[in-house]
């Protein structure tokens, strides 16, 4: 998405350099916009329970 928004920027606007900057801190900002969304919008319950693998270590939760 940077790169398009860069070339467009760059050379079909002629914004040179700074169009380059421009199409890549944009294409940035929309990343950080939809990452903030999965991240605010997720469920971040867990689906599974842990368990001790060894006896030994079930034996020193049952103890607590």
């Amino acid at each position: 998405m940077g790169m398009p928004l860069a070339l467009f920027f760059g050379f079909k606007l002629e914004w040179g350099i700074n169009g380059f900057w421009g199409g890549y801190i944009i294409a940035m900002a929309i990343v950080d916009v939809v990452v903030i969304y999965v991240v605010v919008t997720s469920s971040w319950q867990a689906n599974y329970k842990l368990e001790p693998k060894s006896a030994a270590s079930k034996e020193r939760l049952s103890r607590k």
